[in-house]
């Protein structure tokens, strides 16, 4: 590891769930603190050159997809059309993923058919509740969606789960928000998260945010300590500075402090908080643990260092934070190919889109040509004497031997408007979506099974991004389970409303989580799986015609079939059928039995 310097002794005690407290900074920093400052700022800036790249492009893929493809400087009298292909290729695979609610399931590490099987079975389906609950209540749905746009837009996404303790009214809850990938700097030799020897996230806040973090650390940390991190796109082209209404400096004033645009000093904030960036490191180690017999066991261990201002706020284990001992970063890739930057679909497309766009700004460019060409007269004319109107039936007359007529413009490719057509459905091979999938009519008359089956065989991309999708929930899941089993101590209720109108509710007990043990009790062990939809299939009418068939055939209950259609009030309509089935002998009684009547 590149950092060498020794841990820095604290007189405060460990943070295991990052609760608020006060930061006790010295007055100066001690060489130790400045040592370990100046190390983890080296392994930032190596990161940040070697995602310089990876940002520029990202950049442009911005502008691509928010359909800003002209350059600036463009004559405003020149056509300018921007068509949009990108973003409703981007939208429908947005879309289609997130169409089917991911379904949680955890069994626990038990002896099967046993009484302390069933006893643990029923704390893991507790702890699904809690988890589900956890979900709805604070949006995660909305984070996992802006996680999938950063995957098809920038080729890479992250989700951060960590403990966040102003939740539930000062209980903490487990928290997962979506991390933004301009601010992320993992290690640049590292190809996926597993061999990575750091991540360092940047950012930069205003001091009254970093004072709510960590109190008290503004009176000891210098003012405006901003350093160079990449900013999302919308933040930093859309920023502009509010002008200045006064002409000068305001009596008895002499410096024009809100003088005119552009000589003002003053900025939009009133506070004038120039902010200060933030470094949250978390750093890979390693612990040898001698055996015995030169045998010898090596395991990774994970620490985090928040750096502000040249001032070390935290330096903490991973395991004094939580039990599962690492970091806390999700990464999702929506094809893996090996790196650790994913391929943006924006990317690929974003050639084809600049050529559509040019196409239709000639093919514009002529069409107004022709409707208003350019007129060209000789100098002896005499039509510069008198004014002409485009005006059917209008006559003039110009001079011998000169010339006054239409500049004929050049005449349209025939080919120009099959090349647009072509490079449409580039984009849509590219994209594995075709028209038909993004909810275009095909012609004649096509029977329903035969566009299921096309939507069904263009969806094989979706599927593979599905199932790196359960990959990233699988692993943020058991983030988010571990902290949950440890650290829900106190007795506290957790309800759940599903989309059938189900409810549930359970009272969870102090260390509701926990399983007896002869040292006395440790945190449940478990495995957890996540199912996004990608064993499925992605067409909702494939699904329910799916659940229909095995309805009729006898292999599903009526409650399956309702919630392939997601009906509501299903608990009621699902009984209403048993009893029906109950009376008539089940379904499949009549062809059972011969009948046809």
């Amino acid at each position: 590891m590149a950092v060498a310097a020794e841990r820095l002794d604290r007189d405060d005690e460990p943070t295991p769930d990052f609760k608020v407290r006060r930061v006790n900074l010295t007055l100066n920093p001690t060489q130790d603190e400045q040592s370990l400052v100046g190390e983890l700022k080296n392994l930032f800036y190596k990161a940040r050159a070697g995602k310089r790249p990876i940002a520029s492009q990202w950049y442009k893929n911005y502008r691509v997809l928010r359909n800003r493809t002209w350059m600036t400087g463009r004559p405003e009298w020149l056509p300018a059309p921007e068509v949009p292909e990108i973003y409703p290729i981007v939208t429908s695979m947005v879309g289609w993923m997130t169409d089917q609610r991911p379904q949680i399931e955890i069994a626990p590490f038990a002896l099967p058919n046993s009484d302390f099987y069933s006893f643990m079975d029923a704390v893991a389906d507790d702890l699904a509740v809690a988890i589900k609950s956890t979900w709805n209540v604070n949006g995660w749905d909305s984070e996992i969606e802006r996680m999938l746009w950063d995957g098809w837009t920038y080729g890479t996404g992250f989700l951060k789960a960590t403990w966040d303790s102003t939740l539930d009214m000062g209980l903490g809850n487990a928290s997962l928000k979506r991390l933004d990938p301009f601010t992320l700097y993992p290690d640049p030799a590292a190809s996926s998260m597993d061999n990575s020897n750091y991540f360092i996230e940047a950012y930069t806040i205003s001091l009254q945010e970093m004072d709510r973090r960590w109190p008290g650390s503004t009176d000891k940390i210098r003012q405006g300590s901003v350093e160079e991190v990449d900013e999302h796109p919308k933040r930093s082209e859309d920023r502009s500075q509010v002008p200045r209404t006064n002409p000068g400096a305001i009596s008895p004033n002499t410096s024009p402090s809100w003088g005119r645009p552009g000589q003002g000093r003053e900025s939009i904030n009133p506070t004038d908080d120039p902010g200060i960036t933030v470094f949250e490191c978390w750093l890979r180690e390693h612990d040898v643990v001698d055996k015995g017999d030169d045998d010898v066991c090596v395991y990774d261990t994970w620490r985090v260092v928040v750096v502000a201002g040249n001032r070390v706020l935290m330096d903490e284990d991973a395991d004094e934070l939580w039990s599962h001992g690492k970091h806390p970063y999700v990464r999702y890739v929506p094809h893996e190919v090996g790196e650790f930057w994913g391929f943006s679909i924006v990317e690929m497309l974003a050639p084809s889109q600049l050529s559509i766009n040019r196409l239709l700004g000639a093919l514009q460019l002529n069409v107004e040509l022709v409707g208003n060409p350019i007129f060209i007269e000789g100098s002896r004319s005499g039509m510069q004497r008198q004014r002409v109107t485009n005006k059917p039936g209008s006559r003039h007359t110009v001079n011998d031997n000169s010339r006054a007529d239409w500049l004929n413009p050049p005449q349209v490719h025939p080919m120009m408007m099959g090349l647009i057509e072509w490079y449409i459905k580039e984009m849509e091979r590219v994209s594995g979506l075709s028209a038909i999938t993004r909810g275009s009519t095909p012609s004649g008359r096509n029977a329903q099974g035969v566009l299921d089956s096309v939507q069904e065989a263009s969806f094989v991309r979706i599927r593979m991004a599905l199932r790196n999708l359960e990959y990233t929930l699988r692993e943020a899941g058991n983030l988010i389970a571990s902290l949950i089993v440890e650290y829900y101590d106190e007795p506290r209720f957790v309800a759940i409303v599903g989309p059938d109108g189900t409810k549930s509710m359970r009272a969870l007990k102090a260390k509701h989580f926990y399983t007896p043990t002869d040292a006395g009790s440790e945190p449940m062990k478990y495995t957890l799986q996540v199912s996004a939809g990608s064993a499925l299939a992605t067409s909702p009418a494939q699904r329910r015609a799916d659940a229909i068939q095995l309805g009729t055939l006898g292999f599903l209950p009526p409650g399956a079939v309702l919630e392939a259609f997601d009906w509501p009030n299903r608990e009621e309509a699902t009984a209403q059928a048993n009893a029906i089935q109950a009376s008539s002998g089940g379904p499949g009684a009549r062809q059972k039995a011969g009948r046809t009547s």
